[in-house]
């Protein structure tokens, strides 16, 4: 499987469930695990680097009235990789490549276009969890998942100050 991930927390999870081979692209974000940092980056962001976070603002309610999405994708670079499985995410329009741009990259990429795209949309500890497992599901990794998430649920309740 060919899997392009557009979510730096996808990338982590890809790579948790023993799948970095099969990665061929990740985000301008993507950083960890860090050998992810020699794959290609598919995406790029609007705004230059080096902002203040003042600017950053700015330019992000100017980008958002004009209804402009913050990060573009790389359509050759996709065409060419022939990915099985996009990974993007679907929680906010802000921090990553959302579910419009993919969809109308897509568009403008006529023989990519059956592309299957998987939205994460975890916003709490057990919705990531849920989206480590929809990852599995599509993957066929749902023994590493299962196991991996017991491992979470394990450390997490280690974690937890003991009551008596």
């Amino acid at each position: 499987m060919r899997i392009v991930s557009l979510l730096p927390s996808a990338t982590e999870m890809i790579c948790e469930l023993g799948l970095f081979d099969s990665l061929v692209a990740v985000s301008h974000k993507c950083d960890y695990p860090p050998e992810v940092q020699s794959l290609p980056r598919i995406t790029s962001s609007i705004l230059p680097e080096g902002l203040d976070a003042l600017t950053i603002d700015r330019e992000v309610i100017k980008a958002v009235r004009e209804n402009k999405p913050l990060y573009q994708i790389n359509g050759d670079m996709l065409r060419s990789l022939k990915p099985d499985l996009i990974v993007t995410q679907g929680v906010c329009d802000v921090c990553a490549v959302n579910t419009g741009t993919v969809e109308e990259t897509l568009e403008m990429l006529p023989d990519v276009t059956d592309v299957p795209t998987l939205v994460l949309s975890g916003k709490t500890f057990e919705g990531i969890l849920r989206d480590l497992h929809l990852i599995a599901e599509v993957t066929g990794t749902r023994e590493k998942a299962d196991e991996r998430i017991g491992m979470y649920y394990v450390q997490r309740t280690l974690a937890q100050p003991c009551r008596t």
